[in-house]
């Protein structure tokens, strides 16, 4: 599990190792595919609260859409 915590749960991962680090991090994720043997990657890391996406929409844009592009 690769996660910032931003809004994430440590305490529910359950299997695996956990990295705390942020996607837009490429040291980070360089390591990551060098150390461990990675077959698929599944991204979960949208931010996804209506209400704070229509005050803040730059941020929700940033992180959904174009931050690793």
């Amino acid at each position: 599990m690769y996660d910032s915590l931003v809004y994430g749960h440590k305490d529910l991962v359950k299997w695996g190792p956990f990295i705390k680090a942020d996607l837009s991090d490429k040291k980070s994720l360089y390591n990551v595919f060098n150390k461990y043997s990675i077959k698929a990657v599944m991204h979960f890391s949208a931010f996804t609260f209506v209400g704070e996406s229509v005050e803040n929409p730059c941020k929700y844009y940033g992180n959904n859409v174009s931050k690793y592009s």
